[in-house]
């Protein structure tokens, strides 16, 4: 949904998803590939890195221009950087989270005019409306498709702040925490370690949060079901919810704030799907459609899957509680797929025609959504139990010989340490040549030989230099010279 930002940010966001975990490029290049004037990426650059430091386009005469930051940033600084530069998005941002009387009184607080207001609002409702929602120019709120706006707001919020203690109260933050805590008493699985991690935690704290506040402008799910009337807050959280968000904390308050939990297509164990599966028609043929991807993916490449009923689980709850597009500015899931050896990304790239053929054949949806595949294919590599050791083993094998010159006992040392820390990657062997011409004759029997040597010439083999001791920079050597070999024996594979 990048087309909500202003033209000029919008050049930016494309020049810095093109550079992102790229090397050296012309600026002549980048122009045509993302189909903007040279002549304006010379003069956005400078903008640009006003507002990502200290991230950074560095330039250079004999390159070009590459994106660079450090250590303790990456590319969700970068984009949340992207997005404190925008108006329109501070725009969709106010008005979730504060009341205004008039358009007046927005622009004010927004610093700019009304009329600029006015044409900024048009412009975003022209995107928001193709998503089932707007801002209502009369009452200046959110309106639509409940689902929907809650599930922008939701990759928003996570996207821009990656946390809501970024502008919450410490009042409101132990509220929901207090509120999390209260429910999960009523629901004995949340207390396992996977509900209890800061990634679940946070993302429903963020969703608790959305919640809270729409319904606080009378906004609710419109099927969600009513509670037991045991299972509701106790009646000093309800006081306290009262006084914060102002709500008349109602039982159905409870089931709008854990709608994932309260809904009739809502499975909490692999059971529950099953016996959803067996009364509803849909469910059941989400159910069938992942059933039949996950018996097809492990069985064309001789894989196991020993988890098999929560792996479908999470892909059903995927697909289930999606509700819009999963992207805004910046999707990890994307980012994670990115760096793959070449044998890793044919079984993925396989895996996503099958996946989504599957699902065009059972008609899971009308239009397929490349973000939401790209989400199911992540839940799917991260679920899967052992998938990366089984990957690994089946992936074409790189021979390995270490060759120094220093001392035998250094080289029983580099073995053991290489052998170590590539353990996943590689198995090293020592070559056992004494003489630089037997060196020469053994080298086309290796992948790759790792040496202490610098400019050693040897034929139809990659060469590795390290130090005496392996730094972090000649591990990313070794690395992406295994994933080169591995991309080409792939290739050579695919084409035989």
């Amino acid at each position: 949904m990048e087309e909500l930002l202003e033209n000029s940010l919008l050049k930016h966001y494309y020049i810095i998803s093109f550079l992102l975990n790229k090397d050296w490029m012309t600026i002549d290049r980048l122009a045509q590939e993302i189909k903007i004037p040279a002549r304006t990426i010379r003069q956005d650059i400078g903008n640009i890195n006003q507002y990502i430091a200290p991230a950074k386009i560095e330039s250079s005469q004999r390159f070009g221009i590459r994106l660079t930051y450090d250590a303790s940033h990456n590319p969700l600084y970068i984009y949340a950087a992207i997005y404190r530069q925008s108006t329109r998005f501070l725009i969709l941002e106010e008005l979730f989270l504060h009341r205004f009387s008039s358009m007046t009184q927005l622009a004010e607080e927004l610093f700019i005019s009304e009329s600029t207001l006015k044409r900024h609002v048009l412009a975003i409702n022209q995107v928001l409306e193709h998503e089932g929602f707007r801002i209502d120019t009369q009452t200046l709120d959110i309106v639509g498709d409940e689902k929907k706006i809650h599930f922008f707001y939701y990759c928003y919020f996570l996207e821009r702040y990656w946390f809501i203690d970024a502008f919450l109260s410490q009042d409101e933050l132990q509220l929901i925490d207090e509120i999390i805590a209260d429910f999960s008493t009523h629901f004995p699985v949340l207390k396992s370690p996977r509900y209890q991690s800061f990634s679940f935690l946070n993302k429903l704290r963020t969703t608790v949060f959305i919640c809270l506040t729409r319904n606080s402008r009378g906004h609710t799910f419109k099927d969600a079901s009513l509670v037991k009337e045991n299972d509701t807050f106790s009646p000093e959280l309800r006081q306290k919810i009262t006084r914060i968000y102002r709500i008349n904390c109602s039982s159905f308050v409870f089931s709008h704030l854990f709608y994932l939990f309260f809904n009739s297509r809502n499975a909490l164990t692999y059971q529950d799907l099953l016996v959803k599966a067996r009364h509803n028609p849909v469910i059941h043929s989400i159910y069938q459609a992942l059933s039949h991807f996950l018996d097809v993916t492990a069985a064309s490449r001789k894989l196991k899957l020993a988890n098999r009923d929560l792996v479908l689980l999470r892909l059903y709850n995927a697909i289930e509680y999606t509700w819009g597009p999963t992207k805004i500015l910046y999707n990890p899931d994307e980012a994670f797929f990115m760096n793959m050896n070449k044998f890793e990304q044919t079984f993925i790239k396989q895996t996503k025609e099958t996946l989504i053929a599957i699902l065009r054949a059972e008609k899971i949806w009308k239009q397929i959504d490349e973000a939401l595949i790209t989400r199911l294919l992540f839940i799917l590599v991260t679920s899967w139990d052992n998938l990366t050791i089984q990957l690994e083993e089946k992936a074409p094998k790189v021979r390995t010989g270490l060759f120094f010159n220093t001392s035998f006992e250094h080289s029983q040392f580099l073995l053991q340490e290489l052998s170590y820390h590539m353990r996943s990657s590689l198995k090293p062997e020592l070559m056992h040549v004494n003489t630089l011409a037997k060196l020469k004759a053994a080298a086309p029997h290796f992948d790759m030989i790792i040496t202490n040597l610098p400019l050693l010439n040897l034929p139809n083999c990659h060469i590795v230099s390290i130090q005496p001791h392996p730094t972090p920079e000649d591990f990313d050597n070794i690395l992406s010279v295994y994933n080169k070999i591995i991309s080409a024996k792939t290739v050579k594979t695919s084409a035989s």
